[in-house]
């Protein structure tokens, strides 16, 4: 009954969730209600005549007030109807009976929901679900065990380091289901895995040049560039001398996978600024803290201030949903919000100042450019003349030595002859990467 009058007022989902109440009164009240609740700030959502009454809708948070202020104007009322969650609940709070029913269910179903029963698999080419299954189950994922006793992601990377045949396997309960999504290593792919050549990851001389296997086609003090082949991904069965008496491979290449160490030196180069004055913001520690509902892109904010109060300053939000079970929940967020105040300062630097704070800020940003195991050789600074006044530029130049090594898919040369004249020509050249 009470939904079919709902859906005849069209009230939304904040008036359901905090509460609506419907007043009936004389009809020779009408045009005095229309102007005194306006006026007293009092939003009216439906008002309607039938019969010899006037009926409107309000707030359950204004019925206190508007209640208060007819009886003061000695206007006589009636509540006709009341919709709205804080009514439900009130009714349930009355008929413990079938609150504690409700609560009993509810926790019989969540109990149930929270064991795994079932599988899904996807992704599974050469291996069948029942031996994913019985794979996932040797790590303890048996139906009837609980979901929240798995750290998944640990599984995960535990079962591809003991199962090398799987790229990556991905785990995640839907309901009372595990769903397992598997990318299998294929045997192109492991052809991949075992054959490939050492490419320059960036440009550099190289330093140190270390052949365990594959054919080397640079030497030590060669300058290579991003991309060059270093130590190509092929091995000849055998090797004779030559005419100039130099011992070179014969025979039909086959593919391996190159392995060497080369280390190289390059130089990496940071430009940096800092000018005479300038401006930044310091926090000063204050705050102000903001708690808010937010709904169907709704918010009501009921501790702490609407918006920020300082001039500058930074904000850090956290949302979470307030009714959430399981995969379902409803579109109800509690918002935190933290407001921190700034304060912008005028700092002033002579020269000699300014010029250490941009060599310092070119430090820094080189240092977080550096290749992970590489170390700095030598360094030199040199001063720029900017083209803006009252800024101090430096040009920091740092050598470092790093692995130069990145390995990729072999390409085999198509016989011994077009890779010779291949490799002379791509050496005139300066990039060797054709040669492959």
């Amino acid at each position: 009954m009470w939904k079919a009058k709902l859906g005849r007022c069209a009230m939304k989902f904040e008036q359901i969730l905090g509460g609506i109440v419907e007043l009936r009164f004389a009809e020779q009240y009408t045009a005095f209600l229309l102007r005194l609740l306006p006026e007293r700030g009092i939003m009216i959502y439906r008002a309607e005549q039938r019969q010899n009454f006037f009926y409107i809708l309000i707030q359950l948070d204004d019925f206190p007030v508007v209640k208060n202020l007819l009886r003061e104007q000695g206007c006589p009322f009636h509540v006709e109807h009341k919709y709205g969650l804080p009514f439900v609940i009130s009714r349930m709070k009355r008929r413990k009976g079938l609150l504690l029913g409700s609560a009993l269910a509810f926790s019989l179903v969540y109990l149930l929901l929270s064991f795994l029963w079932g599988y899904t698999v996807q992704g599974n080419v050469q291996y069948s679900d029942a031996h994913m299954i019985a794979l996932v189950q040797e790590y303890g994922l048996v139906p009837g065990s609980r979901k929240d006793k798995f750290d998944y992601d640990e599984l995960e990377q535990q079962i591809v380091q003991e199962h090398p045949e799987f790229v990556w396997i991905r785990l995640e309960p839907d309901g009372t289901t595990l769903s397992i999504t598997v990318k299998e290593r294929l045997p192109d792919e492991q052809l991949e895995k075992t054959a490939g050549s050492i490419v320059a990851g960036r440009d550099g001389r190289v330093t140190e040049l270390l052949v365990f296997r594959g054919t080397a086609l640079v030497k030590r003090g060669d300058w290579v560039k991003k991309g060059q082949i270093l130590v190509g991904g092929w091995e000849y069965p055998d090797r004779e001398r030559n005419e100039n008496g130099e011992f070179v491979p014969v025979g039909q290449p086959f593919t391996v996978r190159a392995q060497a160490v080369v280390s190289g030196e390059q130089e990496c180069e940071v430009i940096g600024t800092c000018a005479l004055t300038e401006h930044n913001f310091q926090t000063t520690g204050q705050e102000e803290k903001q708690l808010a509902l937010v709904w169907n892109g709704h918010q009501f904010v009921f501790r702490g201030p609407r918006e920020s109060p300082y001039m500058y300053g930074y904000q850090q939000t956290e949302q979470h949903s307030l009714l959430h079970w399981q995969n379902f929940s409803l579109p109800i967020y509690l918002r935190t919000t933290i407001f921190q105040e700034k304060q912008l300062v005028e700092k002033t630097y002579t020269k000699e100042d300014a010029y250490l704070l941009a060599v310092e800020r070119a430090r820094k940003r080189l240092q977080e450019q550096m290749p992970a195991g590489s170390r700095m050789i030598r360094e030199s600074i040199g001063v720029y003349q900017p083209e803006i006044e009252n800024v101090v530029q430096v040009k920091v130049v740092w050598l470092i030595d790093a692995n130069l090594a990145q390995v990729r898919q072999a390409q085999l040369p198509v016989n011994e002859q077009e890779n010779e004249e291949e490799f002379v020509q791509n050496e005139q050249d300066g990039n060797l990467s054709a040669g492959a």
